[in-house]
């Protein structure tokens, strides 16, 4: 998995696509990022994927003034200039993403699920759904 932490950004996944973050165009990437695990389904959700959103998520609610857990600093610099603002709808497909990586069938929760940090790594989930 590549994870060195329990917190949202501390696996390589979050990281890389953090970067991309930097150098996208904005919310689009954040959009197509949840999108890709809401489309899912109840089918099987790659831990990648979830990674993926789970950032996209946590970004969302920092461009709404909701901020979270540190960040690496391009991100937090993204975030700070970025003029844009997410929609409601992309707040609430955040939260069905978010929901879905806590559910059957989903890698990244089975991974935390058989290690001894489950019990951090949902509170930092939960904590970014509570934000949008």
């Amino acid at each position: 998995m590549g994870a060195w932490g329990s917190g949202i950004y501390e696996n390589d996944e979050a990281l890389d696509f953090a970067l991309e973050l930097v150098e996208s165009d904005g919310l689009s990437a954040l959009e197509a990022a949840i999108d890709a695990v809401t489309r899912v389904g109840s089918s099987y959700l790659e831990a990648s994927e979830a990674q993926r959103a789970l950032v996209a998520a946590d970004v969302t609610a920092c461009l709404l003034g909701r901020p979270g857990p540190e960040k690496p600093p391009e991100l937090a610099e993204f975030i700070a200039r970025s003029p844009q603002k997410p929609s409601e709808e992309l707040m609430r497909r955040g939260r069905e993403a978010v929901g879905r990586i806590l559910q059957p069938h989903s890698e990244l929760f089975e991974l935390w699920e058989d290690s001894d940090d489950l019990a951090p790594w949902r509170s930092a989930v939960e904590d970014v759904a509570s934000r949008l």
